[in-house]
């Protein structure tokens, strides 16, 4: 039988390292990026703070064609009533641009009869 007396807790195998991931992806009581157990709890209703962006034209122009790939079509108003992380405000769109046609044009991208929903 194995000596119990050297899983103290000053001895032997030392406790799991908690995690110290920014923004920890719970899964009951661990972490599903690194799998650790969490060294808090966050509470339910936290949300992590979000970095404030600014959005240049370029940026805009990016966020669009990543759209334009991951959807197969260029975003229309409709798309702002969702919510969608890392997404340029609509006001923003229109300061820089001016229309949300204009921000479609730089970004190289046209709206099909399609899309206009």
């Amino acid at each position: 039988m194995a000596d119990l007396s050297a899983m103290s807790p000053n001895r032997g195998p030392g406790r799991a390292r908690m995690c110290a991931c920014d923004r920890p992806l719970l899964t009951d009581d661990t972490c599903l990026r690194c799998g650790r157990p969490l060294s808090f709890l966050p509470e339910p209703s936290a949300e992590p703070p979000k970095p404030e962006v600014t959005w240049s034209r370029a940026h805009v122009a990016r966020a669009f064609q990543a759209f334009a790939f991951f959807r197969g079509r260029a975003p229309v108003i409709a798309d702002w009533s969702r919510r969608i992380d890392d997404w340029p405000p609509i006001d923003a769109v229109e300061a820089l641009f001016g229309t949300l046609e204009a921000a479609l044009r730089a970004a190289g991208l046209e709206r099909s009869p399609a899309d206009v929903r």
